[in-house]
């Protein structure tokens, strides 16, 4: 918290451990990144007054209204098109903010998530329009993937994401840069 100027989220699906999300919670964490209503409905019943961030890109019919409706979450993400307009048609928008995902391939992390979620930098910047259009705080979220092994990974995504608003032309509300921030694993060497 003391060494980071943004908001920090944990990700929930990184160690539901309710002895870990207790610990976070006592030192002042108060925003998680959930995936699932399971990870909602864990969070918010530890901390009803926690901020959930419905940050899974791939969610089943009705979850996203169920997290809405029964748990207040008002963050969510998309990674194209359809997901948004099945996402119109469960939350009231105007009260939501919504990411759009990007992809940001990289050579430096182990485990690349591009490959499964985000849209291209040109679709990022219409998703962004077309978010926007629908009443929502447009916000912009990427993951360098995991167990990165170089800073600049960051460097290189947020390259492309001043790329993607420059073409957007809309003005975000948030950034989420993700996971995956450089540290020494077994074996693994980090610059």
């Amino acid at each position: 918290l003391d060494g980071f100027p943004g908001r920090p989220l944990f990700a929930v699906k990184s160690n539901p451990d309710e002895q870990v999300l207790r610990c976070l919670w006592d030192a002042g964490i108060r925003c998680f990144d959930t995936a699932s209503l399971v990870e909602i409905e864990l969070v918010k019943s530890l901390f009803p007054e926690a901020t959930c961030y419905f940050m899974g890109p791939v969610r089943l019919l009705g979850a996203a209204r169920r997290a809405y409706e029964e748990f207040g979450v008002r963050n969510f993400v998309v990674d194209h098109m359809n997901a948004l307009e099945i996402l119109k048609g469960e939350v009231p928008m105007a009260d939501c903010m919504v990411f759009a995902r990007m992809v940001t391939p990289s050579k430096y992390s182990q485990y690349d998530f591009s490959s499964k979620f985000g849209a291209s930098p040109d679709k990022a910047a219409e998703l962004l329009q077309a978010i926007e259009a629908t009443g929502a705080r447009p916000s912009l979220a990427f993951n360098v993937g995991s167990l990165v092994r170089q800073p600049d990974a960051y460097r290189d995504a947020l390259a492309s994401a001043t790329d993607v608003l420059t073409r957007a032309g809309v003005d975000i509300h948030e950034l989420d840069i993700g996971g995956g921030y450089p540290a020494r694993y077994g074996g693994i060497d980090v610059e």
